[in-house]
């Protein structure tokens, strides 16, 4: 048959179900990677969009800054709240606020940029522990851990997630550059446990985000892959 078929809704409600789990066991395959290794993605960024925080297919969980003047700031579609010393998420001994301005520029939206600039201007200082709730079992999220450091300082200490290191050995939150640490990971419970204890040095943080990542590139590609093998399918026939 040279015409097109389309594909009925019964044939349609499969081929979606085959997708989600195509996605679902993709997704878990990507978490489990980063952890096996113990080692998060670092980066070091200039600009905001660099982070990823505009992305449309990203839901932010949480958006948490030590600095009060960024309260409600929003970066991307990130909308930041500042977490206060007491009584906040994010536990820890002291804050320096505001501790350094950190320079971010070159985004294509340089409001982005500036609220960047704000929102990690400040630091908690350690040791620290931040407990995440409302995540679900099985499923996928981004850690974003967001550090800006003076350039007198160059603070070593380590970052485990869950009782896990995944920062390599000799981590250090970056002498004068604005820093991510970046997890990819599966939830094994309806809580994540974040903890920096003080190492050689006072452990610091600025700011921090979770969020429910956008479909990774081989989850895409195979449903592509699927869709185009059926309707090759439907022609033939």
């Amino acid at each position: 048959m040279n015409s097109c078929s389309f594909l009925g809704l019964g044939e349609l409600r499969r081929l979606g179900s085959r997708l989600r789990r195509l996605q679902i066991a993709f997704a878990a395959l990507a978490a489990f990677v980063p952890l096996a290794g113990h080692a998060a993605s670092i980066l070091d960024y200039t600009e905001a969009d660099q982070l990823g925080l505009d992305s449309p297919s990203k839901t932010f969980l949480y958006a948490l800054t030590t600095a009060s003047a960024a309260d409600g700031l929003t970066v991307g579609n990130a909308t930041f709240e500042y977490d206060p010393l007491s009584g906040g998420l994010i536990l820890g001994a002291f804050d320096v606020d505001p501790w350094g301005t950190p320079t971010i520029s070159g985004s294509t939206n340089p409001t982005d940029d500036a609220n960047l600039t704000r929102v990690t201007e400040s630091i908690r200082v350690g040791p620290l522990s931040v407990t995440l709730t409302g995540l679900t079992v099985g499923a996928t999220y981004e850690l974003q851990l967001l550090f800006h450091e003076r350039d007198t300082f160059d603070r070593q200490f380590d970052v485990l997630l869950d009782g896990t290191s995944i920062v390599p050995a000799g981590f250090t939150s970056g002498q004068g550059v604005n820093r991510a640490v970046i997890e990819v990971f599966e939830a094994g419970s309806s809580s994540v446990v974040i903890t920096m204890p003080n190492g050689p040095n006072q452990a610091t943080l600025n700011a921090l985000t979770l969020a429910i990542p956008e479909p990774s590139g081989p989850v895409l590609i195979f449903g592509l892959l699927i869709g185009a093998l059926v309707f090759r399918k439907q022609r033939r026939g």
